[in-house]
Parts: C-alpha cells; structure tokens; sequence
C-alpha cells in the first residue's frame, strides 16, 4: 500500500442494500477506490453494547472490538490494516427494544473523528429511507425541503 493514498474503512450496517448504496455513492461522486466496505451485520446497538456499556471506549480501538466480532478468518485481515479515515454509518432505528436517545449521544460525542476513533452517521430512519429519495438534495424548490 502507497502510505500516501489515504485508505477509508466504512464500516456499514447491513450486509446488501448498505454496501451497494456506498458503493453507488462513492463512484457517483468519484470517490478514491482505496476503501473498505465492511458490513457489521447487526445494529447500531450491539456496537454500543460492546464499546460503551461494560467498557471505557477510551480504553479501546474500535478495530480490534471488529477484529474479535468477525468469525471469518480472512476477513479478520481488514481489520489489521491502517486506515486513514474511518465511518460508520448505521441506521437509527429508534423503534429498536434497546434504543435510547442517550446511547445515541454517548455515541455521537464519542465518534466525532474520522481520522482518529471514527466518524459516526446515521441514517434516519434507516438507510431504506432512500427509495423515497427524489435527487440530491432532495428539494422541492417550491417549498422547502421534502420530508422522506
């Protein structure tokens, strides 16, 4: 790896709709190819189970907390990398049994730094929501922007 291309880890929620939608937009708007998609497979909820209710986030690296979670040995290796920048990009999903806007604070003020812990984005109320989606931005110029 060229240490000069910066290499982005997205760290996305779902397996198949999230990664083809970041793969979309990443080409849309030429986007450099040095990064990994990576699906978490489950929600925004579970990784705050294992970074924030029992543990200080403080005392750890978000790779290693995906490295342990992911049973493929070979995809244990994208976890070794260095990476310039991380996202995260999950789902709201507010009507989740375990959702709390709280967790969703401690997260958000935790994951502030692309380029150090990870940047934290969230989809309201899930990626889905895009299907609904007219353009970018989604405006209605004759009124205001169009809820979705």
């Amino acid at each position: 790896m060229n240490n000069k291309t910066p290499k982005i880890l997205m760290l996305v929620e779902g397996a198949k709709t999230d990664v083809l939608l970041m793969k979309h937009l990443l080409s849309i708007y030429g986007i450099s190819s040095n990064h990994e998609i990576v699906s978490y497979n489950t929600n925004i909820y579970t990784l705050y189970q294992e970074m924030f209710a029992e543990n200080d986030p403080e005392n750890m690296d978000i790779l290693q907390v995906l490295r342990s979670r992911e049973k493929n040995e070979t995809r244990k290796q994208i976890f070794d990398e260095i990476y310039s920048d991380i996202l995260l990009i999950f789902d709201l999903d507010p009507h989740a049994p375990d959702f709390t806007p709280e967790k969703i604070t401690e997260m958000q003020e935790y994951f502030t730094e692309s380029s150090d812990m990870g940047k934290l984005y969230l989809n309201y109320p899930m990626v889905e929501a895009f299907y609904h989606m007219t353009g970018i931005p989604d405006y209605d110029y004759n009124s205001n922007f169009i809820p979705i």
